[in-house]
């Protein structure tokens, strides 16, 4: 007998890659092994469940031997209709089916996240400081000069990306940028204030550059801004 873990997300060449991951018990001790990464060409419930069938099939296991699963909250993998778990339920009826809670409270958090304007304005400019930065050398080489200067910062040689599904990427960017809650001692948003003003006064980037500059610096310097900052850090 054992459980099934699985899930896909597309790699840096656009292909789904489909991850199986088993569970069981040998002994008193409970072991986890990652059997199969395959590539999946469809998404629905139906071609999951013959893929995971299949890749189980060729290590002599069948899924009449699984007694549970946890996937993520997706229709395709949760719906009691057609998804992934209800043709599992139907090959095993005992079998218990468990959401991956870590999915459920990351999409909890993102969106609840998104109704608040305040919230929605922070994130956003997390996101708009990244690509200002990592989108141009030029202004690239003004953070990296000044980075260099500071001993120990020389690890932040880039802000944080924020992904569109994974709440943990705007943790990182809040406590690159700001710390946490409890110790602002690594905070980096003083010296990011001091690098959009290098880049306001170049006279040798042009004038929207240097505009797009100044407004990112409002935003930081906003009330708003700070507090919903330290809302989230103690989040």
């Amino acid at each position: 007998m054992f459980s099934v873990q699985m899930n896909s997300t597309q790699d840096i060449s656009a292909h789904d890659q489909c991850a199986n991951v088993l569970r069981y018990v040998v002994g008193d001790r409970a072991k986890e092994r990652l059997v199969r990464l395959l590539n999946v060409d469809n998404s629905s419930g139906k071609c999951l469940h013959t893929v995971l069938r299949n890749s189980l099939a060729e290590i002599g296991v069948t899924l009449e031997q699984c007694i549970g699963d946890s996937f993520d909250g997706a229709a395709n993998m949760s719906s009691v209709y057609s998804g992934l778990q209800a043709l599992m339920t139907a090959a095993r009826p005992s079998h218990i089916h468990t959401w991956c809670y870590a999915h459920v409270l990351n999409l909890v958090i993102s969106d609840a996240s998104s109704v608040c304007v305040v919230a929605v304005s922070l994130f956003g400019l997390l996101a708009e400081l990244s690509t200002f930065f990592n989108n141009s050398y030029k202004r690239m080489k003004v953070w990296e000069e000044y980075v260099q200067t500071k001993p120990g910062n020389k690890k932040r040689l880039r802000l944080e990306r924020i992904g569109q599904t994974r709440w943990s990427s705007r943790g990182r960017a809040l406590r690159k940028l700001f710390g946490s809650y409890t110790d602002q001692s690594s905070e980096f948003y003083s010296d990011l204030l001091i690098i959009l003003q290098q880049v306001i006064e170049a006279p040798d980037f042009k004038g929207s550059v240097r505009y797009e500059a100044q407004k990112l610096s409002e935003n930081l310097r906003k009330f708003e801004t700070i507090l919903m900052v330290m809302v989230y850090c103690f989040i």
